[in-house]
């Protein structure tokens, strides 16, 4: 872990109140985004960030599962809201995955016109047929 990465503990904030590991990654990635998208106005050295760790990062993203809940509290968790559980995560997980494909639409993709666009219209009628 480097000096920048958050802890995987609680985070203390300049006004002494903790934030999640979640918050504290969450702003980490917001600052290697800006920091990224400045590179882009002014390269000057190393890109904070490569193509290969875009990816690498979506990946990760895009393989996660909802995990079950087993128990809540002291009790056992019912059938349903064992299935209420999941089913949000789901949903969580999928609104990430449509925001990315939305980002990603052909129209807003910068120089990706011509070869993909057969491609990303093969692959979509390929999607919905089996769906």
């Amino acid at each position: 872990m480097t000096e920048t990465t958050p802890s995987v503990t609680r985070v203390g904030r300049s006004d002494d109140a903790e934030r999640t590991v979640a918050a504290a990654y969450r702003a980490y990635v917001m600052t290697l985004l800006e920091q990224d998208a400045e590179y882009d106005e002014r390269p000057e050295g190393d890109p904070p960030l490569l193509v290969s760790d875009y990816r690498r990062a979506l990946f990760a993203l895009l393989e996660r599962d909802p995990v079950p809940l087993l128990m809540a509290g002291r009790g056992v968790v019912t059938p349903g809201e064992a299935m209420a559980f999941m089913a949000g995560q789901r949903a969580a997980l999928d609104a990430v995955a449509v925001a990315i494909g939305e980002a990603w639409r052909p129209g807003l993709l910068a120089g990706r016109r011509g070869r993909w666009m057969h491609r990303l219209r093969s692959d979509r009628h390929d999607t919905a047929d089996k769906g």
